[in-house]
């Protein structure tokens, strides 16, 4: 089975289920459980798991294109027209996005600055980045697509997910390489892609890279989480009565090494 499924060939096939269009033979709908990772959240040697949350820009990016986003497949910049999102207005004009880089930190003093502005502002979900912790040069890049930019990332999740329904909660944050800061967060909630459809809990491994020549800014962003049965999600989304209860936040496990 594959690990990693096309987050817009998911949201297609159930928008067309919904609608009674689609073959049972025809459907592939992948999304990601909300059980942990059986390998370590740290390591990231199979390419295949990355980011296919986020299939991302190519899936949630304001349909007009911009120079620096690159479509990989035609079926990603199609699925980009699904979206639906019902916020008027700019919801992040209160971002400074020239902000002065916050340079100099140590991957400790930077993990500790992600990890209180997660906690205060899931920006993974409602885009209210911290633009002074991100290198000019940030990219997202998955099999799908190459977005540059902060701020176009942090428009794009703002888009993305229905802001108020959609939930981020983070379970831990660590530096866990000389380069390497890990956060793990629970994910769910409801998507802006046409008539708008649920996701179920699940964990994330987001990898961000700093680069010690950019100051120890944020250079990259890699997520990673695994597939649940593609049936199951469609029961999730059709049987909302039988939703089980979401754990709270603080009885989630950290996968990470303690700190020495």
């Amino acid at each position: 089975a594959r690990c990693c499924e096309r987050l817009g060939t998911m949201a297609v096939a159930i928008l067309l289920a919904f609608s009674g269009q689609a073959r049972s033979s025809s459907i592939r709908v992948t999304t990601r459980s909300c059980a942990p990772r059986r390998s370590s959240p740290v390591a990231h040697s199979t390419g295949r798991r990355h980011a296919c949350r986020l299939a991302a820009a190519g899936l949630f990016l304001p349909a007009a294109s911009h120079a620096a986003d690159e479509y990989k497949d035609l079926s990603t910049k199609a699925s980009s027209k699904l979206l639906n999102s019902a916020e008027s207005g700019d919801a992040l004009a209160a971002i400074n996005w020239a902000v002065p880089k916050a340079t100099g930190l140590s991957v400790e003093e930077m993990a500790r600055r992600v990890d209180a502005g997660l906690r205060r502002e899931c920006w993974f979900v409602t885009g209210r980045s911290l633009p002074e912790l991100f290198s000019s040069a940030f990219t997202f890049s998955d099999p799908q697509v190459t977005l540059a930019g902060i701020e176009e990332y942090s428009r794009g999740v703002r888009s993305f997910y229905k802001q108020g329904s959609a939930v981020g909660e983070i379970v831990c944050t660590a530096a866990t390489a000389p380069d390497t800061i890990t956060v793990i967060w629970r994910n769910f909630g409801t998507v802006n892609l046409g008539p708008g459809f649920d996701l179920a809990p699940y964990l994330v491994t987001t990898t961000l890279k700093t680069s010690a020549s950019d100051g120890g800014l944020i250079v990259r962003q890699e997520d990673a989480f695994e597939a649940p049965d593609k049936v199951e999600l469609l029961k999730y989304n059709l049987f909302k009565a039988r939703r089980p209860a979401v754990p709270d936040i603080g009885a989630v496990a950290c996968p990470l090494p303690r700190a020495t």
